[in-house]
């Protein structure tokens, strides 16, 4: 999160330049640095003490991601770790320098930040519902949340600094330029597999050969077919009618049918600083009850913020914090906020772990309840999933136990909840169309009890509301195919295979020629192979060539003497590419565009910005004795 160096790194010029990335650091908050004496301690030094429940989270996320990517070895490696240690300490040393050197985030910024998040949001509009399921899944508190991204925003205002305090002169947007504008001169040749597959003949027993050595590849795949039967919430009252009495009981108690209450807001902050004495938290809570004196007494609550408040983002407006919604501010602000209805009340001072906060109501939009034929619809279907809902909890026991008690049949839950058993169509144990997409439904479905025992399965909980059982209709075991029906396939697999060995025969000898002669184009002549020729190829510019063909043109040496440089391109089942390269020309920065001048600008200072701040870090780090123990890792 501390810093987002990706926007403005596509376009005409990204391909020909390799940015210095930096370490992105904001994975694990503030907080978490601080830990009980008696967890085990990964790091120690000046101020700094990393617990390994951080480290174990980091290590945990980081691998999570590289899974796949890196080999288990390099991952499980003490070097590995070691490295992530050092990350973590290096965005304590950044954490704590840019809290020490004063840089703060406003609530009102803050807030701001939380509501643009999309993975906060519904229709476009900020939901705290889904703010506090993230924040859960996440394991954090929104106070939590709060301050990590706290210190996030405030380092990203050092990175900013950095970058947008770096230059480029005249010479070094033109050397970018003409490299992004450099043009290459090739000639080349493709040679493909299919130029040999009409003289290959693939012999019956080679095909016979290759089938017995791959018997397990040619095999029916296993597939089942399912009884099932659901007791469902939607099911059960899907046809029920409410009565007039129900939608208005439903009327009078929904909250959803109201327009919850809107509130505006300013606030002045008297700061106490975490671990703060006692004195100066009195002293705080004094200056606070002196402010909130002078506003009683006539001073404008807008003036007294700018002049005292110790949060300068909002400070500089005289406290305003704009529209305060639910779950954007810590809770107590929160509450004191919502118990304000008058117009222009002030707040007495507030507690919370930035200190103390006088809060006016700038603003008061009331509830408001939607009028009855307006939501009639809704209530219709409010009241509807109510009885569902209590038609499905009554019956679930029942469900369980049937299913449970009966395992020989579904009959018998289906009598006696009055219920329809279904069938599903074949599937494999990869899941397939219908219930067979549900992957709860497909490892029941497979289980020993069902797929060889031939019992039901226990009662599978789909969700909230939605219980399934099933048991094996029938099944299809895998089984050997026969040579005969793979044998076109077999036949056409050899056929390849044969045909990419002619393939790597052929660019051997081209390459030997080449080694000789230096002439593509008789070489061309005397194996019969087309050749084709690329004039003025300009990276990210000359579409009419493979990607693939253009990467190794412009990975390859300029030519000296008037002699070619040689290049190939593997391309896997399509055959191979011989390159000749015969000239590179310099580009000509004075024709590049004014946008693309101005993009090659704003790369180079991106870059320089980030090799200055990378410093800056590394300095820091040079600067602060840490202890790593490695036996904790």
């Amino acid at each position: 999160m501390l810093i987002s160096i990706r926007e403005k790194t596509q376009g005409l010029i990204a391909g020909f330049i390799v940015l210095v990335i930096i370490l992105v650091f904001a994975l694990w908050g503030v907080s978490s640095y601080f830990a009980g004496d008696s967890e085990k301690i990964v790091a120690s030094g000046s101020d700094i003490k990393i617990p390994h429940s951080v480290y174990r989270k980091a290590y945990n996320n980081i691998v999570a991601k590289q899974r796949g990517r890196v080999p288990q070895s390099v991952l499980d490696s003490p070097f590995y770790k070691q490295q992530i240690v050092e990350r973590l300490i290096q965005e304590t040393l950044l954490t704590k320098y840019v809290h020490e050197s004063g840089y703060r985030i406003s609530d009102k910024n803050l807030g701001k930040k939380i509501r643009q998040q999309t993975y906060f949001q519904k229709e476009n509009l900020f939901n705290p519902e889904l703010y506090k399921i993230a924040l859960r899944s996440s394991q954090l508190s929104p106070s939590q949340y709060e301050e990590q991204l706290r210190g996030d925003l405030m380092a990203s205002q050092l990175t900013s600094g950095y970058i947008s305090s770096s230059f480029a002169i005249d010479n070094e947007i033109n050397q970018l330029l003409q490299l992004g504008l450099q043009e290459r001169d090739i000639e080349y040749i493709e040679i493909k597999p299919e130029n040999f597959k009409k003289t290959i003949t693939v012999k019956k027993e080679n095909i016979q050969a290759f089938y017995e050595k791959n018997k397990l590849n040619y095999q029916t795949t296993e597939k089942i077919k399912i009884q099932y039967i659901t007791l469902s919430a939607n099911e059960l009252a899907k046809d029920y009618k409410p009565t007039l009495s129900e939608l208005k009981e439903a009327y009078e108690t929904g909250t959803g049918l109201i327009t919850p209450a809107r509130r505006w807001a300013s606030h002045l902050l008297v700061e106490v600083a975490r671990g703060a004495s006692k004195q100066v938290e009195a002293d705080a809570l004094k200056k606070a009850k002196k402010l909130a004196k002078d506003i009683k007494n006539g001073k404008r609550f807008a003036d007294l913020a700018k002049k005292y408040s110790d949060d300068k983002g909002s400070a500089v407006n005289g406290g305003d914090l704009g529209e305060v919604g639910n779950g954007v501010m810590v809770k107590e602000f929160e509450a004191a906020l919502n118990e304000m209805t008058k117009l222009g009340a002030i707040s007495k001072p507030v507690r919370t772990q930035y200190g103390y906060h006088l809060i006016k109501l700038t603003k008061y939009i009331p509830e408001k309840r939607k009028p009855f034929k307006e939501v009639k619809t809704q209530l219709e279907e409010t009241v509807r999933k109510q009885v569902g809902e209590k038609k499905f909890f009554d019956a679930s026991p029942d469900f369980y136990n049937i299913v449970y008690e009966q395992p020989d049949s579904l009959k018998p839950v289906a009598d006696a909840l009055g219920l329809k058993i279904k069938q599903s169509a074949w599937f494999s144990r990869d899941g397939g169309p219908g219930i067979a997409a549900e992957k709860k439904i497909v490892a029941a479905a497979y289980h020993p009890d069902v797929l060889e025992a031939g019992r039901n399965s226990e009662a599978i909980e789909i969700d909230d509301t939605t219980l399934v059982a099933v048991r094996l209709l029938e099944h299809k075991p895998k089984q050997q195919k026969p040579v005969s029906d793979v044998e076109n396939e077999i036949k056409n697999k050899l056929k390849n295979q044969l045909a990419l060995e002619k393939v790597e025969e052929l660019k051997q000898k081209v390459l030997s020629d080449l080694k000789n002669k230096n002439d593509l184009k008789l070489i061309a002549k005397k194996y019969k192979l087309s050749l084709k020729t690329g004039k003025r190829i300009v990276r990210n510019l000359s579409k009419d060539v493979d990607k693939r063909i253009i990467d190794q043109v412009f990975s390859m040496k300029v030519p000296k003497d008037g002699k070619m440089v040689i290049g190939e391109v593997n391309l896997g089942g399509e055959g191979v590419v011989i390159i000749a390269l015969k000239a590179v020309r310099t580009g000509d920065a004075n024709k590049a565009g004014k946008a693309m001048r101005t993009r090659a600008q704003e790369l180079l200072y991106k870059r320089n910005g980030e090799g200055y701040f990378q410093a800056f870090v590394d300095n820091l780090r040079k600067q602060t004795k840490v202890k790593v123990f490695t036996n904790n890792l």
